[in-house]
């Protein structure tokens, strides 16, 4: 068989779901190269492979680097597609592990090394991996590594196309903030990067479970295993550093993939006896900073809303909008969404999108003004006072006390429940008008009809739209039944059998986030 009149298949290397990979000679050239093959069938039913496809292509056209695989060609021929690659003839590390070989810790920290210097070009190319483990580190001829497989990965250049809370790469290496749906934090990459270096030094995962569901809890929840007890060999600095990759918050991790290899070139210097022993470098992430405030406090994780969460703070952080109203019906999540942009914003919660001069714009505060346990609109100008902490003189106006105390603040208010008070909604324009500086998130069942009002329409949580997904668990509303499961009980395992009936529950209440805390209950 030959493809594109060029390039002759000698065998397969392996078969998957989505296609099959081929050494083949390349008769122009008298190269042995690996060709991907997307299968045609996949296609039909999964047309987002091919912008997977593509996405990979044009991840290894952009980077150029000794440990990245190397793209050599693009072939599309009769409506089927070819990427032709370099040939990596060593098998992966996930094959050595299964053959329980043993690494010592120079070969250990000598890959992580070479892989984090490769993670660091992708990363200065913007280009996050988000599927970081040992199936895709290829070995060379010569022991050195080759990362692969950039199907999934996040382009700086291309459109945001990841569903809201759906869960990019392989389960067990998946970092906490990818489980409730957030893509594009590089750091993510570091975690999945310390969830393989642990398993390199041990030959298991730091988290496990029967099942999905316990594997997730043990993601979100557990500490690793006590890596000095299983590797006594490994050097106090190795295992300190893995610690600090596999730290749940994102803010408590280790900052960059750069500072990664730095640390695992000291220890490399030391194990040769190159180096002297040096303190740990420093490498907490700074601080992010806070804004005065008054938001209720989480009291479980957010899940999912990705692209939601993207275009609202498009909204409210552009300089031509003041106004937004996020509009929904009961139950369907409106206020937790508000909060948790106000959670951002406030910088309670790392989001890499928002610097510290954005998160200055706010500098008087971040309030939420509760107005559901009101019945008269004229009670709106008090409870926006109360809630910014502003305190009324007697015996003058309310209202005109509250837009002079407001007309030279940089604030965000969040005004939550409106729909039984639109009466009052004059306020909103008049706060507007006489404080410049003052943005405001409306939470509503139906629209205020200000003329300065913009609209943000919420609907359901993303959800298998078919009976049997093997990929069900990367849908915001199944991750969310499975974390209000376990909270009605802990025992709660989410066996692969059930996984039908959960979809099923999900895709009857349209993803309704309230709909399915009940079902789950």
């Amino acid at each position: 068989m030959q493809i594109g009149g060029r390039y002759e298949i000698i065998e397969t290397i392996g078969i998957g779901g989505m296609g099959s990979v081929y050494k083949a000679h390349d008769q122009k050239t008298g190269m042995y190269v690996a060709i991907k093959h997307l299968k045609p069938e996949a296609v039909a039913k999964d047309a987002s492979l091919v912008k997977r496809f593509t996405r990979e292509a044009e991840a290894l056209r952009q980077l150029d680097h000794p440990n990245i695989v190397k793209i050599l060609n693009t072939e599309y021929i009769e409506a089927e597609h070819f990427l032709v690659m370099e040939l990596v003839t060593g098998g992966s590390l996930a094959q050595k592990i299964r053959e329980n070989y043993r690494f010592s810790i120079e070969e250990v920290v000598r890959l992580g090394l070479e892989l984090s210097d490769a993670l660091t070009r992708a990363h200065h190319m913007r280009i996050i991996h988000r599927d970081i483990k040992p199936a895709n580190v290829l070995i060379a001829d010569d022991g050195t590594p080759r990362l692969t497989d950039f199907g999934v990965a996040r382009l700086d250049n291309e459109e945001r196309m990841t569903q809201s809370g759906v869960a990019i790469g392989t389960l067990d290496y998946i970092a906490p903030e990818g489980l409730n749906g957030v893509v594009d934090d590089p750091r993510s990459d570091i975690w999945s990067f310390g969830v393989m270096l642990f398993e390199l030094l041990t030959g298991q995962r730091p988290f496990v479970g029967k099942n999905i569901s316990q594997v997730v809890k043990s993601i979100l929840v557990d500490n690793p295993p006590d890596l000095e007890t299983i590797r006594p060999d490994a050097p106090i600095a190795l295992i300190d550093l893995i610690g600090r990759m596999l730290q749940k918050d994102p803010a408590q991790r280790i900052g960059s993939i750069r500072l990664v290899g730095a640390e695992l070139e000291q220890i490399l210097a030391q194990q040769n006896g190159d180096a002297p022993v040096m303190p740990r470098i420093t490498t907490e992430t700074p601080r992010l900073m806070t804004v005065k405030h008054n938001l209720p406090a989480d009291t479980t994780p957010f899940v999912g809303r990705e692209s939601e969460l993207i275009e609202l703070r498009r909204l409210i952080t552009s300089p031509k909008i003041r106004l937004v109203s996020v509009i929904a019906q009961g139950g369907m999540g409106k206020t937790r969404l508000a909060l948790q942009i106000g959670h951002e914003f406030a910088g309670l919660i790392h989001q890499a999108d928002l610097n510290t001069e954005q998160r200055a714009y706010w500098r008087n505060g971040i309030f939420f003004v509760a107005l559901a346990p009101l019945n008269n609109p004229d009670d709106i100008v008090t409870a926006i006072g109360n809630a910014v902490g502003y305190t009324f003189k007697t015996g003058e106006d309310n209202k005109t006390q509250l837009l002079t105390f407001l007309s030279d603040k940089h604030m965000l208010l969040i005004l939550d429940n409106f729909e039984h008070l639109l009466p009052g909604a004059t306020i909103v324009d008049e706060i507007l008008t006489h404080a410049p500086s003052v943005k405001i998130i409306v939470t509503s069942r139906v629209r205020l009809n200000l003329t300065s009002e913009n609209l943000f329409t919420l609907e359901g949580m993303d959800f298998p739209d078919w009976e049997t997904p093997e990929d069900a668990l990367t849908y915001s509303a199944v991750i969310l039944f499975m974390q209000s499961a376990t909270r009605v009980r802990a025992d709660f395992e989410l066996q692969p059998e059930h996984l039908q009936y959960v979809a099923r529950i999900c895709r009857l209440v349209g993803g309704l986030p309230l709909a399915i805390l009940l079902a789950a209950s």
